[in-house]
């Protein structure tokens, strides 16, 4: 929480929690958990005095997300690898603080894909984008595999989203099972490149590839990008 400082938080209109920093960025994520709400009442004291229970989760996402852009250790930060003017596919984009990061760091003579396939998850990345007026981020609804069609999407009330209804937990090698499913549109990489008219011949590109199992199926489905690559 050292990494920002909060100007304003609560909860808006539609019952989002939001964070606004003092440097004008404004985040909205979901409620608290209880395990994240158990953490706020233990390390009050050393939180800032202006942050609200309800806003805990924003404020670990801005610290993850934003900040240090799921960078770990040594695994760097996503910008580490983008310059001005280029391009960024972020498939996955959950609630959009990476894409917003990277679509500053690209400007504007860049362009910014977030893709994203829970709809709760989706509305969120959304308000975030309009929020900040952001003008070179396309955002696209969808699950990302070698097929286009309609798929059941698995969630939880976490971020362990995805396509298949088992995942394994490769830090505590645990199953994690979901069993809350929305049927969803799913889409090849080179159908979403085809649709949001991406210009992969003229743009310098990465693509962030976290969807939970599901990164080969997206490589077979992105044959055509990869032969610019």
């Amino acid at each position: 929480m050292k990494e920002f400082d909060i100007a304003e938080c609560g909860i808006d209109k539609d019952d989002a929690p939001f964070i606004r920093l003092k440097t004008e960025e404004i985040f909205f994520s979901f409620l608290p958990t209880e395990y994240e709400r158990n953490i706020f009442r233990k390390y009050k004291t050393q939180l800032p005095k202006n942050l609200k229970e309800d806003c805990i989760r924003v404020a670990f996402d801005i610290s993850q997300r934003y900040c240090r852009e799921n960078g770990l250790g040594h695994i760097p930060s996503k910008s580490y690898h983008v310059y001005p003017g280029w391009g960024f596919i972020d498939l996955r984009a959950y609630l959009g603080f990476g894409s917003i990061k990277l679509s500053r760091k690209v400007g504007t003579n860049g362009k910014v894909i977030a893709v994203e396939a829970s709809p709760t998850a989706y509305s969120i990345l959304l308000k975030n984008i309009q929020a900040n007026q952001i003008k070179n981020i396309q955002a696209v609804h969808a699950a990302v595999q070698d097929k286009n069609g309609r798929f059941d999407f698995f969630q939880t009330e976490k971020q362990n989203n995805s396509i298949y209804p088992n995942l394994k937990d490769q830090i505590h090698f645990s199953k994690i099972k979901q069993s809350n499913a929305v049927e969803v549109t799913c889409k090849t990489l080179d159908t979403i490149i085809e649709e949001t008219q991406y210009p992969i011949k003229s743009l310098n590109t990465l693509v962030s590839f976290e969807i939970n199992g599901a990164e080969f199926l997206a490589l077979k489905g992105g044959k055509n990008f990869l032969t610019y690559c």
